[in-house]
């Protein structure tokens, strides 16, 4: 397996330990390149109980990764080493809604070490947010290499429908109730600045407009409408760089009835007005690759979720708990949630309690209750 730029050192813990006369060594580190994707690998001092893969969030692709130490994985490894895991992480040679990258370079990874530091008794995928989809992804076509799966923040509904309707359609009702964004849902004139410059756009247009914009919110199903610019501007965003990533527009709305809870003639009009598109086979049967679950799971698998989630909301979670009753694998699925609505999906405490569910599930098959995430008896 290719690789470039790999090193193997101690990090400074352990100089600074050696320096105080302590005998406990500190972790090691590996960095290196893996077929063009940037990885890290943290192994802990003593007893290695496993391997944890931890897939991260969406970064714009524009931007590149933001680095490993401002991802959620700073957070996460030190919890899992804290349990005698080692920790590694791909930084994925491509940026933004790279399921595919994230799905393929994860496992190579993991092959990775494997062959470098001997076969973990214990393997268990993990990611927020798009690395959660990724988790689902992983946990199905691999369903036996990964002894248990941790999800948190992902919506889990397959993307042709989840993107479609809250990108594609929300950027069209967009349109219907503030006309001026630049391009349109196939047409992206601005490239790299689309989301900049659709954020700014977004705030003029509704700037004064209170009504207006919360008959929006309500048409397109926000909660409120505070950050909306934002969010539109980022939906637009993704759209770009999903039409460039499959090759064409993978979403059809040609059969599409909107309903934006509004009085019926106006209904009526938006259905009337609103563009209609056809789908490209090619970007749509990429996305039913790489973007669509399945529930055909043979091992645990663990969901959490923050019950308020603007950015991946939790009412759509549910669709992987029909699948998995579909599919028959109910038995490996559970989904919980907690209630703090600030910060990222899955930090500090919650992320411990969900781990060691999850490896009480893995170990000894206590199968977690649905439900919020608490520690045992409260």
């Amino acid at each position: 397996m290719p690789r470039s730029g790999a090193r193997t050192g101690a990090i400074a813990g352990l100089v600074a330990g050696l320096l105080a006369g302590s005998a406990v060594a500190a972790p090691t580190v590996e960095e290196g390149v893996l077929e063009g994707a940037p990885y890290r690998i943290s192994i802990p001092d003593g007893k290695v109980e496993g391997l944890v893969l931890w897939a991260h969030g969406y970064q714009i692709a524009s931007q590149g990764y933001r680095g490993f130490d401002r991802d959620m994985g700073a957070i996460v490894c030190p919890i899992v080493m804290e349990r005698g895991f080692a920790c590694a992480q791909s930084a994925f040679s491509r940026q933004g809604f790279a399921i595919e990258q994230g799905v393929l370079e994860t496992e190579a990874l993991r092959r990775h070490y494997v062959e470098t530091h001997g076969r973990p008794k214990l393997t268990i995928m993990a990611g927020s947010h798009m690395g959660g989809f990724i988790t689902y992804i992983m946990m199905e076509k691999y369903p036996t290499v990964y002894d248990g799966g941790l999800a948190s923040g992902a919506n889990n509904e397959p993307k042709l429908v989840h993107l479609k309707e809250r990108l594609f359609d929300i950027r069209l009702l967009f349109d219907q109730y503030f006309p001026g964004l630049p391009g349109s849902v196939v047409d992206f004139p601005l490239g790299d600045q689309t989301m900049q410059a659709s954020v700014a756009k977004a705030r003029e247009l509704t700037e004064g407009q209170e009504e207006r914009l919360a008959a929006f919110a309500l048409a397109a199903g926000f909660r409120n409408t505070e950050g909306l610019a934002r969010t539109v501007g980022f939906y637009a965003e993704v759209l770009r760089e999903l039409n460039e990533r499959a090759g064409g527009n993978p979403f059809s709305n040609t059969n599409t009835i909107y309903t934006v809870g509004g009085s019926a003639e106006e209904e009526a009009r938006i259905n009337a007005q609103i563009p209609r598109y056809t789908a490209d086979p090619a970007a749509q049967a990429y996305l039913r690759e790489w973007y669509t679950p399945t529930g055909r799971i043979e091992r645990p698998l663990l969901a959490v979720n923050k019950l308020i989630d603007d950015v991946s909301p939790v009412e759509p979670t549910r669709y992987y708990d029909t699948l998995t009753q579909i599919a028959g694998t109910s038995d490996l699925f559970v989904q919980k949630f907690f209630t703090r609505t600030e910060g990222p999906s899955l930090v500090g405490e919650e992320f411990s309690l969900a781990f060691d569910q999850l490896l009480d599930w893995i170990r000894n098959g206590k199968k977690p209750e649905p439900g919020l995430l608490a520690p045992e008896g409260r």
